[in-house]
């Protein structure tokens, strides 16, 4: 079967078109293909992507994780600090961390690998964006250390000079406190 799905994906990916329904189906197979090699566990990162985009809410440990990600940039963004050196933020925004996850997957399963071209990334990344745009990420833990409940993801799109623009805004939501918003903005021709 892996096989098959492989063949599917290569076929679909040559077009390099992305959609929300292409996005769910290459994040859906890519789970299908690491379940049926017993590979779930050894790309836990990638798993969790795919599983973002096929649930409307994720609490789980692996979610509580990803959130914790974001404490460094909440407390800086709560205390108005000028230190605007978000590398981290900028990591997990910009899914560079996933970009890199996917990019081995697909050359495991010698898969088209369309990670590696910028412009093509860039696509996939807005199209996943929005497939998880209001897909909460939750925290649910009694850990004291934990000050982030969820993070909640959406996309606003505009055109200007014939480009479209995309400001992806990543909001937090602490569990006590003012909630915070970060944001990406890029642009396509």
């Amino acid at each position: 079967m892996t096989i098959e799905i492989v063949e599917k994906l290569n076929s679909i990916l040559k077009a390099e078109k992305f959609s929300g329904p292409v996005v769910v189906y290459l994040m859906a197979s890519i789970r299908k293909i690491l379940e049926q090699e017993l590979e779930r566990y050894k790309e836990e990162k990638i798993t969790f992507y795919c599983n973002w985009v096929l649930h409307h809410r994720l609490s789980k440990e692996s979610a509580r994780l990803f959130i914790k990600q974001f404490e460094p940039l909440y407390d800086r963004l709560k205390k108005n600090s000028e230190d605007h050196s978000y590398l981290e933020a900028e990591d997990i925004t910009k899914f560079s961390v996933f970009r890199a996850e996917m990019s081995k997957v697909l050359q495991k399963f010698n898969i088209n690998d369309f990670t590696s071209d910028e412009h093509v990334w860039l696509k996939f990344r807005i199209e996943y964006a929005s497939v998880v745009a209001d897909c909460r990420l939750e925290a649910r833990s009694n850990n004291d250390e934990d000050s982030i409940k969820k993070i909640i993801v959406n996309l606003q799109q505009a055109e200007q000079d014939g480009r479209k623009i995309f400001k992806t805004n990543w909001n937090i939501i602490p569990k006590e406190g003012i909630p915070a918003q970060f944001f990406i903005i890029d642009s396509i021709e």
